[in-house]
């Protein structure tokens, strides 16, 4: 049997300081990170966060009731964005616009939560305008009074998370035709 020569030893634990420097700096805790400040390069252990510093990990999902003529108010309906997941979407998948404007809209409104005339913002009224399009598809646009909405936040595909209700609109009036607020 041949006697393994100190270059091949050396190569074997680099290698495997490489993967191990990477596997722990591939966690979402950033505690881990720690075999990266010692990457003297700053590129020889991957980074998952390169295109995303602060990744999503969380869904945010839309909700919205009427108001109707008689005074009665709809239950919550969630706001549909896009149908399910298909294989196909892997590779061709434009629809995700609108489902990622909706998710930066929400990240907007969740930054400017609570500051005074938030409800003027843009995105606010991206959001409400979206609203006011999925009010007019639904089976009581045209009873429909008023609109509300709720930004609610939960793990997406993790059931395991609790959503967290993130903000609750006033009642607002809804104009079924020719709506001065734009949707997405």
């Amino acid at each position: 049997m041949k006697e393994t020569t100190w270059q091949l030893r050396l190569a074997q634990t680099v290698a495997a300081a490489w993967l191990i420097g990477t596997a722990t700096t591939q966690t979402p805790w950033r505690t881990l990170d720690k075999a990266r400040d010692k990457d003297f390069f700053q590129n020889v252990l991957p980074n998952w966060r390169f295109f995303a510093p602060d990744p999503a990990r969380h869904d945010f999902r839309v909700l919205f009731r009427c108001r109707l003529d008689d005074g009665t108010e709809t239950p919550w309906a969630a706001l549909k964005v896009s149908s399910g997941r298909k294989l196909i979407q892997s590779i061709w998948f434009p629809e995700r616009r609108e489902s990622k404007a909706l998710t930066d809209t929400a990240i907007q409104i969740h930054s400017v939560l609570g500051s005074p005339g938030f409800e003027d913002s843009p995105s606010y009224k991206l959001l409400r305008g979206r609203v006011a399009r999925a009010v007019r598809e639904s089976e009581h646009g045209n009873r429909c009074v008023d609109l509300q909405f709720l930004l609610a936040k939960d793990g997406g595909y993790d059931f395991a998370e609790a959503p967290e209700y993130v903000f609750v609109s006033r009642l607002e009036p809804y104009e079924p035709a020719g709506s001065a607020y734009v949707g997405v």
